[in-house]
């Protein structure tokens, strides 16, 4: 639609414009008009602004509310002012923020250091931060369910499906929370399925927070050759990794 005035009137009120009136390519209107269009585009604005934050507000109070009922019990309960917490850890890591490089976050340390009561607090956490009109995707699970899933695979055609439905899920939610990392001994096929995992988060840059017991270069020796090394270089690559001793 062309709206070129070519009458020397205003286009919203019709009174004859003077050489003083913003005179546009496209529309011709007076300085008054002008003024209240664009006044009037500005209150429309901060209404749409006010009503975008209000459901972003809802979304992630939907959330977090969700995260209380999945987080279990034991990590529900932490109180990071309880004298056994790793207050010093955890005043080194909940200001960390995951960038596109470094999407990961990896807790590494002997057992009794609160990494996975750490790593809770920080995914919940990074997980309402990243929730905005649309609810973050997550998932909390440890090494061994892994394990369990991939040997569900073998099963029937229905356990196999649902199997397969999980860690299809765990390789594309928002942000993913692995506890125990490497843990246990790994046959073929788990290594082969977890090192899929690592791989697609990786490529795809998901926020992943992870924990072990030891660095990426120990947990992965019991892994295949053919694995290990690039196994490892993912973790690296993506993990910002904190040790606590």
């Amino acid at each position: 639609m062309n709206l070129t005035n070519e009458s020397g009137t205003c286009y919203m009120c019709q009174n004859t414009l003077i050489e003083a009136d913003n005179v546009g390519v496209e529309l011709n209107a007076c300085d008054p008009c002008l003024a209240e269009a664009q006044e009037e585009n500005t209150r429309r604005e901060s209404i749409a602004g006010k009503e975008r934050e209000q459901r972003i507000a809802g979304k992630k109070a939907e959330v977090t509310a969700a995260l209380l009922d999945e987080t279990p019990e034991l990590f529900r309960r932490t109180d990071i002012t309880h004298p056994d917490f790793n207050a010093t850890a955890w005043g080194k890591l909940k200001g960390h923020r995951v960038t596109e490089e470094l999407p990961w976050v990896g807790l590494v340390g002997m057992t009794g250091r609160c990494k996975t009561r750490m790593a809770y607090l920080y995914a919940t956490g990074l997980i309402v931060h990243m929730t905005r009109e649309r609810k973050a995707s997550y998932a909390f699970v440890a090494s061994y369910e892994i394990t369990e899933a991939v040997s569900r695979l073998n099963g029937d055609f229905s356990e196999k499906a649902e199997a397969r439905q999980y860690l299809d899920r765990l390789r594309k939610v928002d942000v993913l929370l692995i506890d125990d990392l490497g843990k246990g001994r790994l046959s073929p096929a788990v290594a082969s399925e977890l090192f899929a995992l690592i791989d697609h988060r990786h490529k795809h840059a998901e926020a992943t927070v992870w924990t072990s017991n030891s660095p990426p270069e120990v947990f992965a020796a019991g892994l295949p050759e053919d694995i290990a090394g690039p196994f490892i270089g993912r973790i690296n690559a993506s993990s910002k990794i904190f040790t606590f001793r």
